[in-house]
């Protein structure tokens, strides 16, 4: 299997979560700027995407971390077993950082958002920072005490809210979460892998680019 990635994006939640595997796999990364490849792998033209051994391609971060779990049998990862109630908090968390975190912000990397829809936005996604901080005032991770997919994916978006200038530091809970997630192995190998990699070169963003990353 081959996984497309774009360096800094939310597909570094399924880099991190291959690593965790330990897994045979091959990687691609490629320009959110210049989606000439991205078109030629999927009409979806956005990443994670993971083109499995059949030639088939999939989708959407929660669906490939779902996926590569129940593929490897490690049930876990996906905080437990089929029909659980732990299965279920793990997805509600990932269902929570997909649409309230990840996809709320999107607006903010147009540099035509100004106020006052850019304080509003950083306003609601503040309130569900407190969400997530209050969340783990008794908990090393989202739902307990063992790390699952739903952390792989938020601590991807935390750092991405800072790259927007979020101020994270006011979320004592939060900034203590990021430092034991940053020192996870999966996470440490993924990043460095990604950083260090070749990584297509970068032009400006274009409106037809904003539109169809959903930003415009």
């Amino acid at each position: 299997m081959k996984l497309i990635y774009s360096k800094g994006a939310c597909s570094l939640s399924v880099h991190i979560l291959l690593e965790e595997l330990g897994i045979a796999y091959d990687k691609e990364a490629v320009s959110l700027r210049d989606k000439t490849r991205l078109e030629e792998i999927s009409p979806k033209s956005y990443v994670p995407l993971l083109v499995l051994d059949n030639g088939e391609v999939m989708g959407e971060a929660s669906c490939i971390l779902q996926y590569l779990c129940e593929k490897q049998q490690r049930l876990d990862l996906l905080g437990g077993a089929p029909g659980s109630l732990e299965k279920f908090r793990c997805i509600e968390w990932l269902d929570f950082v997909s649409t309230e975190i990840h996809k709320a912000v999107g607006p903010l990397f147009n540099k035509n958002c100004i106020d006052p829809l850019r304080s509003q936005l950083f306003q609601a996604t503040e309130k569900r920072l407190e969400f997530i901080n209050d969340n783990l005032d008794d908990k090393s991770f989202l739902t307990g005490e063992k790390m699952t997919i739903s952390d792989m994916y938020l601590i991807v978006n935390l750092h991405i809210l800072e790259h927007l200038k979020f101020d994270l530091n006011k979320y004592s809970n939060i900034m203590n979460y990021m430092h034991r997630m940053d020192e996870q192995p999966s996470v440490v190998q993924a990043t460095e892998q990604e950083n260090a990699g070749h990584h297509p070169p970068a032009r400006p963003l274009s409106e037809k680019d904003l539109a169809s990353m959903g930003l415009s």
